[in-house]
C-alpha cells in the first residue's frame, strides 16, 4: 500500500510538470461530399469541431456559408472534388460575400474561434469566386487570428476584377491567419480592410505596421498559376487598410504571354472625395517567379519590405508611385495609432533578381508634391512642409545600382552582406541587411545602427504549433515527455 501511494504522488508530480494539449474537438464526418450532407455535418457540429468531408466528386448549387469557428477537411487536393454549379450573387461588385461558392463569416468574431479549410479541390466552373474569409459590419475592428486555408486547389474562376481574374481567395478584414500550401489557378487573391474603420481603429494590431510580428495575413508556400491571354494580369492585391505578407511562393507565369503590371499592388488612396483608402503595409520576399517581364511590385501607399525575390524574363521593374494625395478622401488621412500617413514611407528594397542578377529598375513612376497650393491636394492644409512624395532616401530606399561598380557605404539605400561587412558610418534611414543574421538593420542617428526588422517566424506557428493550435496545425502531435525527475513533494505524509 506504502509502494503505490508514492507511485501516485509521482504520477501526480510528473502531470503538473507536463504541458498539456486539450481539446474538446469532436469529429463528424459527412456522409459524402454532397452539399446537403457536408452542411448536415456542419450544422451538426459545435464551435471547435471537426467536420471530414470524404473523397468524391460533387456539385454544389447552392453557397455554404460558415458562420462558427470550425475544421472544415476534405481528403486532400484532387481527392473531394467540389464543383460549383452556384451564380455568384453580386458579381458587379466582387467583394459582396453572396460572389463566393465558401465564405466563411462568424457570427461572434470577439470569440476569436480557430477556423480551417483544408483539403479540398474547387471547380468554380466560370460562375462564381472561390473563397472568402470576412468580418462583416459592425465588427469591422474585431481581429480574426486563428485563420488557416491550406491545401486547397482553386480553377475556374470567372474574369472579373482585379486585373482580369476574379478572386481564388478573398480576405475582408483585420484577419491575421496563414493561407498556405494551396494551388490557384487563373484567379487572384486580395487581402483588404475596412478602409476608414480600420485606419481610425485604436487597436494598434490593426492600425499600425509592425514588420516581423504575427499581425499580417501570410500567404505562404502556395502556388499561383495565372492564366491570362491578351492583357497584363495583376495576381496580388491589398487596400482599404490591411496588410499582408507574401512569402517564399511559386508563380508561374507562363500562361500570362504580355506579363504582370504590375505582380503584386498595394493600393493607395483613391482621389477627391473617395472612401477608398490605402494598404497599411506588408512584406514580400523569398518568392520564385517566372513569367515574360512584368513589375514586380507596384506600392502606392503604406510601407513595404520587398527583397530577395528571384524572377525570371526579360525586365523586371519596381514602382513606388503617389498618384493622389492623402488628403483627398474623405480621412482619416493617418492611423490614429502610429501617426503612420497612407502615402508611402519606412519602405526598403534590396536582393531581389532576374535570371540571377539583380534588379536594377527602381523606378519611382509618379510624385504628388504636397506643397502645391490647390484645393485637390490640401483641402485643409494639412499636408504642407510634406514636399514631394515619394522621395527616394526619405521615403523609399533602394539597393543601389551594383552595374556601376558602386560600394555601399552607408551614405544611401539599402546595403547588403556580412554583419561584419556593414560601415560603421551611415545617414539617418539607411538600411542594411546582414545576409548571415537575417536582420535588416536601420541607420537611427548618425553613425548608429540598431536591429530594425527580423522575419516572423516561417513557417507560419499556425502550421506548426500543435500546442497552441492542435485542430490547425498539421498533425496533432503530444508535447515531448518531460523525463526530469520532479522536486520531492514537501508537506506531504505517507503512511
Amino acid at each position: 500500500m506504502k509502494r503505490r501511494r508514492i507511485i501516485l504522488i509521482v504520477a501526480i508530480g510528473m502531470f503538473l510538470f507536463l504541458p498539456l494539449v486539450i481539446t474538446d474537438a469532436a469529429t463528424i464526418n459527412a456522409n459524402s461530399c454532397s452539399y446537403a450532407d457536408v452542411s448536415a455535418a456542419i450544422n451538426s457540429a459545435q464551435s471547435g469541431d471537426i467536420v471530414n468531408v470524404p473523397a468524391g466528386n460533387c456539385t454544389w448549387n447552392s453557397q455554404l456559408v460558415i458562420t462558427k469557428g470550425i475544421v472544415l477537411k476534405g481528403a486532400g487536393i484532387d481527392s473531394t472534388i467540389i464543383t460549383g454549379n452556384y451564380a455568384g450573387g453580386n458579381m458587379g461588385d466582387a467583394q459582396d460575400r453572396s460572389n463566393f461558392l465558401i465564405a466563411y463569416d462568424p457570427a461572434n468574431p470577439s470569440l476569436d474561434e480557430p477556423f480551417r479549410l483544408s483539403g479540398l479541390t474547387l471547380d468554380l466552373g466560370g460562375t462564381c469566386l472561390g473563397v472568402e474569409v470576412r468580418v462583416s459590419a459592425p465588427n469591422y475592428n474585431t481581429p480574426l487570428t486563428k485563420i488557416r486555408l491550406d491545401h486547397l486547389k482553386i480553377y475556374n474562376t470567372p474574369a472579373a476584377s482585379p486585373g482580369g481574374g476574379g478572386f481564388s481567395v478573398f480576405i475582408k478584414g483585420p484577419i491575421f491567419g496563414v493561407a498556405d500550401n494551396n494551388i490557384l489557378m487563373g484567379g487572384s487573391i486580395e487581402t483588404t480592410g475596412w478602409s476608414a474603420q480600420a485606419w481610425a481603429s485604436t487597436d494598434s494590431r490593426i492600425s499600425s505596421v509592425d514588420y516581423g510580428t504575427q499581425y499580417f495575413f501570410f500567404w505562404e508556400d502556395n502556388t499561383l498559376i495565372p492564366i491570362k491571354t491578351g492583357s497584363t494580369f495583376l495576381v496580388v492585391y491589398g487596400g482599404n487598410g490591411m496588410k499582408y505578407v507574401f512569402r517564399h511562393n511559386i508563380i508561374d507565369g507562363s500562361g500570362v504571354p504580355n506579363g504582370f503590371s504590375p505582380l503584386i499592388d498595394f493600393h493607395g488612396t483613391q482621389g477627391t472625395g473617395s472612401t477608398n483608402l490605402g494598404m497599411f503595409g506588408g512584406e514580400v520576399y523569398e518568392n520564385t517567379i517566372t513569367s515574360a517581364a512584368g513589375v514586380l511590385l507596384n506600392q502606392r501607399g503604406g510601407k513595404v519590405l520587398c527583397y530577395n525575390n528571384a524572377a525570371t524574363g526579360s525586365t523586371w521593374k519596381v514602382w513606388p508611385t503617389e498618384e493622389h494625395c492623402d488628403y483627398e478622401t474623405t480621412g482619416p488621412y493617418t492611423s490614429v495609432t502610429s501617426g503612420q500617413p497612407e502615402h508611402i514611407t519606412d519602405s526598403y528594397y534590396w536582393g531581389n533578381t532576374r535570371n540571377g542578377g539583380r534588379i536594377t529598375l527602381y523606378e519611382i513612376k509618379q510624385t504628388v508634391n504636397y506643397d502645391e497650393v490647390h484645393p485637390a491636394c490640401r483641402v485643409d492644409h494639412s499636408g504642407y512642409g510634406t514636399g514631394i512624395v515619394p522621395r527616394k532616401d526619405v521615403h523609399v530606399w533602394f539597393e543601389p545600382d551594383l552595374t556601376n561598380n558602386y560600394t555601399f557605404d552607408g551614405s544611401s539605400g539599402v546595403g547588403l552582406g556580412s554583419l561584419s561587412a556593414r560601415p560603421a558610418t551611415c545617414t539617418i534611414g539607411v538600411g542594411y541587411w546582414a545576409n548571415d543574421t537575417k536582420i535588416l538593420y536601420k541607420c537611427n542617428s548618425t553613425n548608429s545602427w540598431v536591429a530594425y526588422y527580423t522575419p516572423y517566424t516561417y513557417p507560419h506557428p499556425l502550421r506548426t504549433d500543435c500546442v497552441s493550435y492542435p485542430t490547425l496545425c498539421d498533425s496533432v502531435s503530444e508535447p515531448p515527455a518531460d523525463i526530469t525527475p520532479p522536486s520531492a513533494p514537501t508537506g506531504v505524509m505517507v503512511n
